[in-house]
């Protein structure tokens, strides 16, 4: 190792795809390996994502079942490693992390938190009940706290009642070369010029609030003798049931559930407008990923930190719906609007990866 370069490392429990893992791999990659000495530590080794992680970075495997079991691993493999500072996101693994802060003197301990407080105590049964005490006990020990959205430290603050002294506000990076380089062409059949096509992506999970949405569309008609289709794309504990919603109220024809994708963007890319019906997010990854693609978005109000991307984008690039009547009155008024390349982004420039990075290096 360089001794003029900082020695970082990244934690994460395991390597399956979420946005907290593909936002904390996106910070690792993009590091200047001419400052920084980059090494990443998964606790259990399993996963499918390991290639989202650039090849020179070494991957270190704990083979763990959960993070409870790993602590005495990581502690040794940090020793090992010898840190100038550790990253790391999700809250258990914070908290497992924090808790070995006391034997890592002169280390700078930083977590990345992207859960709105609120919905992960109420709605999470017995992790939530942990999760009070995991934000209360452990996240002021941090060096520094980050969260993608203001709307998260505000209620650490107002509900949770900590200081916030040591939180701030990290957007998630948006790394428009990748999402671009998986979009080559388009291929339109001649009834798309008639037909609106809606996109969601997202976990099949209650959160998400797809059954709401697919509720509100029964009997649902776009103006001027437009067809519609609406392609759910995620996998997860509520597929079953929202495959039955669809075949109970005759929405077969225009809902697709179209399972698990591991590159969604030339789905979000052709498709007329995005929706994220959600009953609770952070900062929702999606949502910035479509106005990379050049697809407007329709967000409910309950799905956190959209309000915050609207008031930065563009006006209508980003409308927020107060609730399921005017989200779908909001469906009513959009139009087929086909695409083409090279793709025109929505994305405000605070979620450009250059800003991003910018202010991730000021914070480490």
């Amino acid at each position: 190792m360089d001794a003029n370069r900082k020695k970082i490392v990244f934690v994460l429990p395991r390597l399956y795809p979420g946005g907290a893992e593909r936002v904390l791999i996106t910070l690792m990659n993009n590091l200047p390996r001419e400052y920084y000495d980059i090494e990443f530590v998964s606790l259990s080794g399993e996963g499918t994502i390991r290639h989202w992680i650039d090849s020179d970075i070494p991957i270190h495997s704990l083979n763990k079942k959960n993070v409870s079991s790993s602590l005495l691993a990581l502690y040794k493999k940090l020793k090992e490693l010898k840190p100038d500072t550790i990253v790391t996101t999700m809250i258990l693994t914070n908290a497992g992390v924090v808790m070995l802060k006391p034997f890592f003197s002169g280390v700078r301990f930083v977590i990345r938190e992207s859960s709105l407080p609120k919905a992960l105590i109420n709605e999470y049964g017995r992790k939530g009940r942990v999760s009070r005490y995991i934000y209360k006990y452990l996240y002021p020990r941090a060096d520094l706290v980050i969260s993608p959205t203001k709307l998260i430290i505000e209620e650490f603050k107002t509900y949770v009642k900590i200081d916030v002294s040591n939180h701030k506000v990290l957007y998630n990076p948006v790394n428009e070369r990748r999402l671009h380089s998986t979009i080559s062409h388009f291929d339109f059949p001649p009834e798309r010029a008639k037909t609106v096509r809606f996109v969601c992506v997202g976990r099949l999970g209650y959160e998400k609030g797809y059954d709401r949405l697919i509720e509100s569309l029964v009997g649902f008609k776009m103006p001027d003798g437009y067809d519609w289709q609406l392609n759910i794309i995620g996998k997860g504990a509520e597929t079953k049931k929202l495959g039955d919603l669809v075949r109970r109220n005759n929405l077969k024809g225009h809902v697709h559930l179209s399972g698990y994708r591991n590159t969604p963007w030339p789905d979000i890319a052709e498709a007329d407008c995005l929706l994220l019906p959600s009953r609770w997010e952070g900062m929702p990854n999606v949502v910035l990923e479509a106005l990379s693609c050049g697809t407007r978005v329709i967000a409910h109000r309950d799905a956190g930190g959209v309000a915050e991307i609207s008031e930065l984008a563009d006006e209508s690039d980003v409308q927020v719906a107060k609730d399921m009547d005017a989200f779908v009155g909001m469906m009513r008024n959009v139009k087929p609007c086909m695409p083409s390349l090279p793709l025109k982004s929505l994305l405000p420039s605070q979620f450009t990866l250059k800003s991003v990075m910018n202010k991730f290096e000021e914070m480490i």
